[in-house]
């Protein structure tokens, strides 16, 4: 998709899931703009509770290009 000139400029896209461990900090997501997050489990720290989420959104918005670039 992104040879084909799609970048996902302008899109919101929200992802629900476990967790998004170490999500606010991973340079592959620099350009990704955390419009808010929230914890449905009491007392829980989604950027470090669980790597599912970080690996969903991966898919999404990672931008390492000659790697990995996400298709939002």
């Amino acid at each position: 998709m992104v040879l084909s000139g799609f970048t996902g400029k302008g899109i919101n896209v929200a992802v629900i899931d476990a967790g998004f461990t170490n999500a606010d900090v991973i340079p592959q997501f620099g350009d990704v703009n955390l419009a808010g997050f929230r914890s449905f489990v009491p007392e829980g720290d989604i950027f470090a509770s669980s790597d599912h989420g970080t690996k969903v959104f991966s898919t999404m918005a990672a931008n390492l290009p000659g790697v990995m670039v996400g298709s939002a």
